[in-house]
């Protein structure tokens, strides 16, 4: 029950802290852990509790990537596995399936929106439908609204939901992106927050009918505010589960760049 604890509090309260400060954080946790994970210079978060109730390194998940032998791949396509990347995946494979929104917030670059796409790219078809929007300074509540809307179909009374009796993945890229008026407000995610806290969106043909939407899976992804960057409304952020995306570590980037060079230089792998 403790390491399922520790684990959590790594993954809740510990989930928005850069690297310098998860480094503080495991210390503290360290202090009053009775069964901490077999640390060897690294931290909580590079730990994971098993179904035996044992603590594993997510190393031992990472699997081998292969260069594609049958194609020449874009390099702006590929989508490396790490450690950090299957983290990420995991926290997805167990929100997203049980309809609590998650977003992926972090510096530019370190693959909040890779991370993302590569858990969506391993969805089953035959159950979930994904939708991807990247949000923009001009994006407004109609565009979202009419987006959101082209995603579903009528099921029963004034109840949407996806076709085929599916779920719908909704990816928003850049979520903090929309213009902030003259009185402090961003207008396109208040009606985000109220697609996602009251399910549902008034109908804009016929004023004052109610939409509810159901079975639609809520993602999204946003660079730290500050710097010109925009932030969000904290009654949006507080629908979210939210995770701070760090920046890779050296031997996550030579190993994604390391792969692909191998891969290419390779002659048993690159098509003739």
């Amino acid at each position: 029950m403790e390491r399922l604890f520790i684990y959590s509090a790594c993954w809740s309260f510990g989930a928005l802290l850069e690297l310098e400060d998860r480094g503080k954080f495991n210390e503290k946790l360290m202090t009053m852990a009775q069964n901490p994970p077999p640390l060897d210079g690294d931290t909580c978060y590079e730990y994971f509790v098993d179904q035996q109730g044992a603590w594993q390194h997510w190393k031992t998940r990472v699997v081998e990537w292969l260069y594609p032998a049958d194609r020449e791949p874009k390099f702006a396509e590929l989508l490396i596995p790490t450690l950090d990347s299957l983290r990420c995946e995991s926290m997805l494979s167990m929100l997203v399936p049980s309809g609590k929104p998650v977003l992926f917030t972090g510096g530019p670059g370190v693959s909040k929106t890779a991370c993302i796409l590569m858990y969506l790219g391993g969805l089953s078809g035959e159950t979930f439908n994904l939708k991807m929007t990247p949000f923009s300074f001009v994006t407004t509540p109609m565009i979202y609204q009419r987006t959101l809307e082209s995603t579903v179909e009528k099921r029963q009374g004034r109840t949407y939901g996806p076709p085929g009796g599916k779920k719908c993945v909704f990816f928003i890229d850049d979520i903090s992106m929309p213009v902030i008026n003259n009185w402090g407000d961003q207008i396109t995610n208040e009606i985000v927050r109220q697609s996602i806290g009251e399910a549902g969106v008034y109908n804009l043909d016929k004023p004052g009918e109610w939409k509810q939407f159901v079975d639609i899976c809520y993602t999204a992804a946003m660079t730290h505010p500050g710097g010109g960057r925009n932030d969000i409304p904290n009654r949006l952020k507080r629908q979210y589960c939210l995770y701070n995306v760090t920046m890779p570590s050296l031997t996550a980037v030579d190993n994604i760049f390391g792969s692909i060079i191998r891969g290419r230089l390779s002659d048993k792998v690159v098509p003739k």
